[in-house]
């Protein structure tokens, strides 16, 4: 890209150069043909190419800015009309093959997206399965709490809560990667 950069701009420089040999050939020849003439027409000969190089220089620039403009828009929704009006632009730079690369990783990001989503729908389904199992235990043990032995049924409580504990992690470290994370609102007393 930068090797690119440096072209166009050597290609600038080139038609600025172009223009002021130009520029010195036409005095070369109003003075070989008439010497008398040269200090006022070399002056307008020079105001004209200063005046052509200037409109030259501003319509460089506002070409810039439709290519800039172009591609930052093909690049925030790359679909064909974006596309259209790019290869439009006259962009030098609107090489198929980087098109092809740009659109390829557009779609492997959009794909990744997809992906994350699904392993978050997942991880909330897991841990929804789970919290109905481990809600039924509860209300198992405390159904038959009454014919279970005290040790077991204290047992049984530590793994509910440390099963509870590991599920409601899990679901706080995936909602961390997730654009909107939930809101948690409770009162806070500030007094």
């Amino acid at each position: 890209m930068k090797n690119a950069v440096s072209h166009h701009r050597l290609g600038e420089l080139y038609k600025l150069w172009l223009l002021l040999a130009t520029d010195a050939f036409f005095i070369l020849l109003l003075w070989l043909i008439s010497p008398a003439y040269l200090l006022p027409l070399s002056g307008l000969i020079l105001l004209f190419s200063g005046l052509t190089g200037g409109l030259w220089l501003v319509l460089s620039r506002l070409q810039n800015r439709r290519q800039l403009s172009a591609w930052q828009n093909w690049v925030r929704q790359p679909d064909q009309d974006h596309l259209l009006k790019l290869r439009q632009s006259g962009s030098s730079a609107c090489h198929p093959a980087l098109l092809a690369l740009l659109q390829t990783q557009r779609q492997q990001l959009e794909q990744n997206q997809q992906q994350q989503q699904a392993d978050q729908q997942f991880v909330e389904l897991w841990a929804h399965e789970i919290k109905t199992s481990l809600a039924l235990l509860g209300l198992l043990q405390n159904h038959y709490q009454s014919q279970l032995p005290t040790r077991l049924d204290l047992q049984l409580q530590q793994i509910q809560q440390r099963m509870n504990q590991s599920v409601n992690r899990m679901l706080y470290y995936s909602r961390l990667t997730d654009a909107h994370p939930d809101v948690r609102l409770r009162r806070l007393d500030l007094t």
